[in-house]
């Protein structure tokens, strides 16, 4: 459920910054997405430490 949250805020957050630029006529392509996708691993750290809360199989 936890992957399932930071799936959806990564792409919220990726939304946000295509959003932005486009309103600073920046075209992004996939800037966006990498960006987001670093702030919620950045997010995932401070929550869960060195490992970022990654499960193993």
């Amino acid at each position: 459920m936890q992957g399932l949250f930071y799936a959806v805020l990564s792409v919220l957050i990726s939304m946000l910054f295509q959003f932005s630029g486009m309103e600073l006529e920046i075209v992004a392509l996939t800037a966006s997405f990498v960006l987001s996708l670093w702030f919620v691993l950045g997010i995932q750290k401070l929550v869960f430490g060195k490992g970022g809360g990654k499960v193993s199989c």
